[in-house]
């Protein structure tokens, strides 16, 4: 997702680091290596325009990352309908970053 506003988001709310990633390599390399409670991730990736609701498939399809709850940043609400029927969280559009219910969203999935 666009970093710099999630970003805000996440440090300014939360006790909380976002580390960037650019597609399911990213992702996976960095799941691999460090621990994550939450991942946030574009309906569209910048640089290779890849499906986000095929990364929420491929990381919930993982048992090794099963403790690791997925979110979709889409407008559109088909595209939040196939995210959560992937296995992802009910999530927000970009527009609804900073609304209370997106903070409360968050702060429930980090449990805070």
């Amino acid at each position: 997702m666009d970093h710099v506003p999630s970003r805000q988001l996440i440090q300014s709310r939360f006790d909380a680091q976002l580390t960037p990633a650019h597609g399911i390599d990213d992702a996976s390399e960095s799941l691999e290596t460090q621990a994550f409670d939450f991942v946030l991730v574009n309906r569209q990736f910048d640089r290779d325009q890849s499906d986000g609701i095929e990364v929420i498939r491929e990381l919930e399809s993982h048992t090794r990352w099963s403790g690791v709850l997925t979110m979709l940043v889409s407008n559109f609400p088909e595209h939040q309908q196939s995210a959560t029927a992937a296995g992802g969280e009910p999530g927000c559009g970009k527009a609804a970053l900073q609304a209370t219910v997106t903070r409360q969203g968050i702060a429930r999935i980090l449990e805070l």
